[in-house]
C-alpha cells in the first residue's frame, strides 16, 4: 500500500477541465436519399456554459469544412448538404466552453468516425439490414493483403434496420487465414460501444458469409436443428442483409450473435461464467512476406498449418497454449481441467465419466456427426470445437462448431478416433446412438426443416435451400439405415422369468428386460427409475414390492418425452 492513498475529498493532483461534455448525438434521417439534406443534432453541456459549437464535415475522405451549428433548448444542430449516391461523409462536433476549453464528439475528433453515407444498396429483401459504413481509405488498408488478417479496429459508423445508428464503432475483418482472402468467404466482425450494445445486449457481433469453402448461410438448418432438440451449442443467430465497404461482399449474411460468450454460458449453468472456455483450433502461419524477407509484413497465403489430436502434450501448459486457446478467465490461466482431458484421452478412458460428462460428448458428437459437415472435430479433423469446464463438476463438455463444410450424405455416423473409442463401451453406444435416433425423429428431417427451408429460401432465392432439403433427407435416410443396421428394433418387454408372473419372499426384486434404443427412461406410476444397462439393449431396475399381489407396468419414454412402449408383470409378495 502506498503511503499515501490519493486525495479523498479534494480535487485530484491530476485534476483537469475537460470543455464541454456531449450527449444524444442524432441525425434527422439514417439512410438519406440522394441529395437529401441531413440534420445533425448533439446536446452540450458545461458549468461554465458552453461558447461555440462547430460541425465538421468532410466529404470521401476530402478537406473538412466548418458549419456553426444553433441552438435550442439545449440542442445543437446545423445541416450536411445532401449528397450523391454512395458518397460518405464523415464529421465530428467542436465545442468551447466559457473559459476556452474546446472538447469534440466523438472525442477522437478527426481521428473518429461517425459516418453518413448518401443510399446506393439494394432492396433488403425482406432480412434485417446491417449497413457497416467504412471510409475508402480505411476499407482499403482494412483489406491489403499484409493487413487482412489484423483483428485491429479500423473506425466505422454501422446502421441497423435502416433506422438505428452507431457512430464510431470498431469493425475487423473476420476468417480463417484461407477464407479472408477469398472473396465469398470474408468476413467482419462488429465491436459496439458499452453505452449503446447491439440489440440491447450484444458488444460485439459476426457477420458471417461462408458455407465451408463458399458463399451462403446453410448453416443456419444446423442451428435450427440444435435448438429443437436441445444443445448448449445451438448458436444464437440471425439472418441480415449486410452493405460492406466492397459491393463484391454485399448480400445475405449469417449475423452471429453470441457463440459461447460468458452471456450464454451464464444462462445455460449456474456460474457458468466461472467455468474455463477453450477453443481447440489448429495453428495457420504463413510463410511468405510483402518484401521477401523474414522481417517483411506477413502475407496470408500461402500457408500451412500445425495441429495436434487430444491427447497428452506434458504437464507444461506451454505445450497447450495455442491449440486449446484459452477464451475465458485468462487472468487465472487456469489449465488444470485441460490437461485431464488431454491425459485422460491419451489413455485407456477406463475412468473418463469423471473427466468428461460421456453422454453430453456422445450427444455433440451426433449433432456433428448428423449435420454431414467436414472439418471439425466431430469428423475427426483437429479443430472447429469448445471444451468447456462446467463449474457444478469440474467435468468437461463439448460443444460442436463451425458445421458449416457440408461434405457427402454418406459421411460415416462414426467419423471421430476418440468417439470410436468411447463406442467400445457397448453402453456408451447405446447412448450415441440414442442420440443420433432422437435428433433424427425430432429435428433432423424434411417434416421439421422443410418449412424452414421454404421461409429461408423465400429470403434468399439466390440460394438452393430447397437443395439442402433434400440433402436433409439423404441424410437422415443414411444415418436411420446405420442405426437399424447396428441396432435392429425391438419391443420394449420384461424378460425376468421370461415374462410370466412369479411370486417371491422378497420385498423388491430386480426386473430385466430389453429396450431398443429410445428408450431413456423407465417409469413405474409415474416416478422414474434408477436403470442400469448391462449391454446395448438389456436394462435392469429395482422395483419395491408390497405384500400380496404386485401389478407392475412399466411404461418406457424416449428422450424427448414421448412413450416409447410398455410392458406388465404381476409379481406376489409371499
Amino acid at each position: 500500500m502506498p503511503t499515501l492513498s490519493g486525495t479523498p475529498g479534494q480535487p485530484n493532483s491530476v485534476a483537469a477541465a475537460i470543455g464541454p461534455t456531449f450527449a444524444a448525438l442524432a441525425q434527422s434521417i439514417a439512410v438519406p436519399k440522394p441529395g437529401q439534406a441531413v440534420e445533425i443534432s448533439i446536446d452540450v453541456e458545461d458549468p461554465e456554459g458552453v461558447g461555440a459549437v462547430t460541425l465538421w464535415h468532410a466529404l470521401d475522405g476530402g478537406a473538412f469544412a466548418a458549419t456553426p451549428m444553433s441552438e435550442t433548448a439545449g440542442r445543437w444542430t446545423a445541416t450536411l448538404p445532401g449528397q450523391a449516391a454512395g458518397s460518405i461523409v464523415q464529421f465530428y462536433v467542436e465545442a468551447s466552453d466559457g473559459e476556452g476549453i474546446v472538447a469534440s464528439f466523438p472525442a477522437a475528433g478527426v481521428d473518429s468516425r461517425a459516418l453518413v453515407q448518401w443510399d446506393d444498396a439494394p432492396p433488403l429483401g425482406g432480412l434485417h439490414g446491417l449497413r457497416l459504413i467504412v471510409r475508402e481509405d480505411d476499407s482499403d488498408w482494412m483489406l491489403d493483403p499484409p493487413n487482412l488478417m489484423s483483428n485491429d479496429l479500423v473506425g466505422a459508423t454501422v446502421v441497423y434496420d435502416e433506422s438505428e445508428v452507431f457512430y464510431d464503432v470498431g469493425v475487423r475483418t473476420k476468417g480463417s487465414q484461407r477464407g479472408r482472402p477469398q472473396t465469398p468467404r470474408l468476413g467482419y466482425g462488429v465491436h459496439f460501444h458499452a453505452d449503446q450494445p447491439f440489440r440491447g445486449s450484444h458488444t460485439s457481433v459476426l457477420v458471417d458469409r461462408s458455407e465451408g469453402v463458399g458463399y451462403g448461410q446453410r448453416e443456419v438448418l444446423m442451428n435450427l436443428v440444435m435448438g429443437r432438440v436441445g444443445a448448449v451449442s445451438a448458436e444464437y443467430n440471425d439472418l441480415a442483409y449486410a452493405i460492406t465497404p466492397r459491393s463484391e461482399h454485399t448480400g445475405p449474411v449469417e449475423l452471429q450473435l453470441d457463440r459461447f460468450t460468458n452471456l450464454v454460458l451464464d444462462a445455460q449453468f449456474v456460474d457458468g461464467g466461472e467455468g474455463v472456455l477453450h477453443d481447440y483450433e489448429l495453428i495457420y502461419y504463413p510463410y511468405t512476406s510483402d518484401d521477401g524477407t523474414p522481417e517483411g509484413a506477413k502475407l496470408p497465403q500461402p500457408d500451412d498449418v500445425i495441429g495436434t489430436n487430444v491427447t497428452s502434450l506434458g504437464s507444461d501448459p506451454e505445450a497447450y497454449r495455442w491449440t486449446f486457446a484459452l477464451q475465458n478467465n485468462r487472468e487465472a490461466d487456469d489449465w488444470s481441467a485441460l490437461i485431464g482431458l488431454c491425459t485422460s484421452f491419451a489413455g485407456d478412458l477406463q475412468d473418463v465419466d469423471a473427466v468428461i460428462d460421456v453422454d453430453q460428448w456422445l450427444r455433440s458428437f451426433a449433432l456433428a456427426t448428423v449435420s454431414g459437415a467436414t472439418d471439425n472435430y466431430g469428423s475427426g479433423a483437429q479443430h472447429n470445437a469448445a471444451f468447456y469446464v462446467r463449474p457444478a463438476d469440474g467435468r468437461m463438455l463439448y460443444f460442436p462448431h463451425d458445421l458449416d463444410f457440408i461434405g457427402g450424405t454418406t459421411m460415416p455416423v462414426v467419423g471421430n478416433a476418440d468417439l470410436a473409442r468411447l463406442l467400445d463401451d457397448p453402453v456408451y453406444e447405446r447412448l450415441y446412438f440414442q442420440h443420433l435416433e432422437d435428433i433424427l425423429a425430432r429435428a433432423y428431417s424434411p417434416s421439421y426443416l422443410g418449412r424452414w427451408c421454404d421461409q429461408i429460401g423465400a429470403l434468399l432465392p439466390a440460394q438452393n435451400f430447397a437443395g439442402h432439403c433434400q440433402f436433409v433427407s439423404a441424410r437422415a435416410d443414411f444415418i436411420a439405415s446405420a442405426i437399424t443396421g447396428s441396432f435392429p428394433p425391438i419391443a420394449f418387454a420384461i424378460t425376468t422369468q421370461g415374462g410370466m408372473d412369479f411370486a417371491t419372499n422378497a420385498d423388491a426384486v430386480e426386473l430385466q428386460g430389453q429396450g431398443w434404443i429410445d428408450v431413456r427412461e423407465i417409469r413405474r406410476e409415474g416416478a422414474p427409475l434408477q436403470v442400469t444397462w448391462l449391454d446395448g439393449d438389456t436394462w435392469s431396475v429395482m422395483v419395491a414390492l408390497q405384500p400380496g399381489a404386485n401389478d407392475v407396468q412399466l411404461d418406457a419414454y424416449d428422450l424427448g418425452g414421448a412413450s416409447a412402449g410398455s410392458d406388465t408383470i404381476v409379481i406376489t409378495r409371499n
